[in-house]
């Protein structure tokens, strides 16, 4: 199918000039062209027209680490340090059924659909969130989880890694990519990680120098610092995703740059738990990739990309007293393409021969303003979304998910309310 979106504005990437009066033409999900209408109409003769209005069409967005099923456990341990936050995690966790989990993961994606979300890589249980994928489309990497510091984990992290391809099989069955998660390097041990690093083939993602405390019983422990040891035991590659990064060191600065690893900067989340500040525009000077994650909402509280762009422009720019620190377009592209890329799906851009994952943004939502995009990143937030579409095909249309089940979707979140209900939640 032969498709023209047409919108009153286009950005095709976080660098590029904002096209007037735009169009862009879609085949058979990938994007074959954007500019003037009459000009790709002559070129193309579309079969269908799309007039998505007063918005501005840009790329969605792409979430770089996130725990969606910790929609149970949102307002848990609050004013609580990392350590501790975590003990409460998991011993409410340790309570979860598989139908909760499940449940928890529809509310999850729906919010994260509803935020303009197309891709994600997802850092909890595997087989809810299969289940839960089978009502929304979305593209999605799974991360299997290994945490031997968690008793009811130390077994079952061995079994896993005796059983990585059948996860995998699993996982791709249901149209997912699988990546492989130790939680971290405090929590798995040396010889578990070195195991993993065996294991070619996958993405690999890991809650590396979140707290100062994990980096000096590290420090104590190895000798090392976290992206040191990440190195020693064959960790530091491409294929790492390494979440938060809050405390690393102008040295591993560099290890990192040269492995070709990617950063996913949580701003809100870190500062939840008054974990730091990630040293982001050092990070983008020295040309190592960061891409934004909202963290589980039990420390990010939704998965709003935009709540997490302009904090992450706002600590940036406050740690550092500098108002250009970090730039919209920067945190833009962290937002979009960097996240994307990192995962393989090949989006991040409205151009020829990139998949049509956009979004389109409600410009009659938002305020007149004199800088469109500054103002999309301090003032939006998932409301002034209005149309999300996954290879060329919606997935929310004028402010409404599309949910292949309404009634599991509320089953779902009535199941997450009798959960906290249970837990004396509000």
């Amino acid at each position: 199918m032969k498709t023209l979106y047409r919108s009153r504005l286009l950005l095709p990437s976080a660098s590029s000039a904002i096209i007037k009066d735009a169009s862009m033409m879609v085949e058979d999900g990938i994007i074959k062209g954007v500019g003037a209408d009459n000009g790709l109409r002559k070129e193309w003769k579309p079969e269908k027209t799309v007039d998505l209005g007063n918005s501005l069409v840009m790329p969605s967005f792409s979430n770089l680490h996130t725990h969606v099923a910790m929609v149970m456990l949102r307002g848990v341990a609050e004013g609580k340090p990392l350590d501790l936050w975590l003990n409460d995690m998991w011993a409410i966790e340790g309570r979860l059924n598989h139908d909760q989990l499940r449940a928890g993961s529809v509310v999850g994606l729906y919010d994260l659909v509803n935020s303009g979300i197309t891709s994600f890589i997802d850092f909890y249980d595997v087989m809810p969130m299969l289940e839960a994928l089978k009502l929304f489309k979305v593209k999605a990497t799974i991360g299997l989880a290994f945490l031997e510091s968690y008793k009811e984990m130390k077994d079952e992290s061995w079994r896993r890694i005796k059983m990585v391809k059948h996860y995998e099989d699993l996982i791709t069955s249901a149209g997912a990519r699988m990546a492989l998660a130790p939680h971290s390097t405090y929590s798995c041990s040396e010889e578990l990680l070195r195991e993993l690093a065996k294991l070619d083939g996958y993405p690999v993602e890991t809650h590396v120098s979140e707290t100062n405390d994990e980096v000096l019983k590290l420090k104590e422990g190895t000798g090392l610092s976290p992206f040191k040891y990440l190195r020693k035991v064959g960790l530091l590659n491409e294929r790492l995703i390494a979440a938060h990064g809050v405390y690393i060191t102008e040295e591993e600065i560099g290890l990192v740059r040269d492995s070709g690893a990617i950063l996913a900067h949580c701003p809100r989340s870190n500062a939840r738990l008054g974990s730091g500040i990630a040293p982001v525009s050092n990070l983008l000077g020295e040309g190592i990739r960061v891409g934004l994650g909202t963290d589980g909402p039990a420390s990010g509280e939704d998965f709003d990309m935009f709540e997490e762009m302009r904090m992450a422009v706002y600590l940036s720019r406050a740690s550092t007293r500098n108002p250009s620190a970090l730039g919209i377009r920067e945190v833009l592209y962290m937002a979009t393409e960097a996240g994307h890329h990192a995962l393989g799906v090949g989006s991040g851009k409205l151009e020829s021969g990139y998949p049509a994952d956009f979004i389109s943004i409600g410009l009659d939502r938002l305020p007149v303003t004199w800088d469109l995009l500054s103002s999309i990143v301090y003032g939006g937030s998932s409301s002034i979304i209005k149309d999300v579409y996954l290879d060329g095909n919606p997935i929310k249309s004028d402010y409404r998910v599309r949910v292949s089940d309404q009634m599991a979707l509320k089953d779902s979140i009535e199941e997450v309310k009798a959960f906290m209900d249970g837990g004396k939640g509000i």
